[in-house]
């Protein structure tokens, strides 16, 4: 969709002290002899970056976000053109396969997509000819139509368990934006602050826990407001100039991640930190660029995607107070562009789609 720093304190961690061998001897006997010792276990082999089967796609198609929920219940979204057409995935625990879509919202493409559960998933993207907007859900058996406010652009979209979704839109001609709620078996156009936004993420742990991200279009800084079921209140933080608020990811009510990133020059990536009280910044090591992804690792911390990346893909990884950066498969000399990352729940791979100038590209880290 995803600054003056402080840098987080590294974090050592000891490995425990060996026990004392107790050492027996028989008082009639003569003492036996030691046992041999085991030889070392074998080392664990750590999981790197590989390259996924994706079904045959043209190269003119590119995706741009993928959702997760399951072992077998992620989802990717993007685009082709010639002819216009939106495209869509589905992760079947080992590798990729096309989903069919209504025939309704067979032109133009998907931006966004989030998942709930194995039968819960939305996705969203633009407006189609004739003004309509693009919506679909998933109901655990097929993609059906749901009617989306005409004339908006489906930026980013947010599921969560036990509630109505959450949208982040702009109006396809004003570029005014909107925030939506799927209530009542309808999308519906809800109150923002005050204010002319470019409204950019959502993420959403309840109907009363839902943050929102983006540039405040009058002064071109960054926003982030969370809505507590009755008001939206402004997150105190830095605000450099032509800075967003491009990935927001809400864990838990003292936990959430953010990226912000400089739109004009691409200078400044700033990893943003809320752990219930304040907001912490950590300065990103790598250049992530303006559509980085940006997923919790299920341990506390993230993992993070760059935009562009020669020869290969580039992934970093924020835990424990420090940074490490990974590289995909090698893809000769071409740019690698990752449009977006997500975690599978439990002990599941990381997934990432991007796409190269030959076409779209998975990759795992398993």
């Amino acid at each position: 969709m995803r600054h003056r720093i402080t840098d987080a304190t590294a974090v050592r961690r000891a490995l425990p002290a060996g026990l004392a061998a107790a050492l027996c001897v028989a008082a009639a006997a003569p003492a036996a002899s030691a046992a041999a010792p085991a030889g070392p276990a074998a080392p664990a082999t750590a999981p790197t970056w590989q390259d996924v089967s994706l079904p045959p796609l043209p190269a003119s198609a590119r995706l741009t976000d993928v959702a997760a929920a399951g072992p077998r219940a992620a989802w990717a979204v993007g685009a082709q053109s010639s002819p216009s057409a939106p495209v869509m995935l589905r992760w079947d625990g080992r590798a990729w396969r096309t989903e069919a879509l209504p025939a309704a919202v067979a032109r133009g493409g998907l931006r966004t997509v989030a998942a709930s559960g194995p039968r819960s998933a939305w996705a969203l993207g633009d407006p189609q000819p004739d003004g309509s907007g693009t919506a679909v859900r998933w109901n655990g058996t097929a993609w059906r139509q749901v009617a989306f406010p005409a004339g908006l652009t489906g930026l980013d979209v947010s599921a969560p368990r036990g509630g109505g979704a959450w949208a982040a839109a702009q109006d396809y001609g004003t570029y005014a934006a909107a925030v939506l709620h799927y209530e009542h078996g309808a999308w519906v156009e809800k109150e923002m602050p005050a204010g002319t936004f470019a409204l950019l993420s959502v993420s959403a742990r309840s109907d009363g826990d839902v943050w929102i991200g983006g540039m405040d279009t009058s002064t071109d800084t960054p926003f982030i407001y969370h809505w507590d079921g009755r008001t939206w209140t402004e997150a105190r933080i830095q605000k450099p100039a032509w800075g967003a608020i491009k990935r927001i990811a809400a864990v838990a009510s003292d936990d959430v991640w953010a990226y912000r990133t400089d739109l004009i020059l691409g200078a400044e990536h700033t990893l943003l930190h809320w752990d219930g009280t304040a907001w912490t910044e950590i300065a990103v090591p790598e250049p992530t660029g303006a559509l980085a992804g940006l997923t919790p690792d299920g341990g506390g911390g993230v993992w993070m995607s760059a935009t562009s990346a020669q020869g290969s893909s580039l992934y970093l990884h924020y835990s424990g107070g420090q940074w490490t950066t990974a590289r995909g498969p090698v893809r000769g000399t071409a740019y690698v562009e990752v449009g977006d990352i997500a975690r599978l729940p439990g002990h599941g791979p990381v997934l990432s789609v991007g796409d190269v100038s030959s076409g779209p590209i998975g990759e795992a880290l398993r």
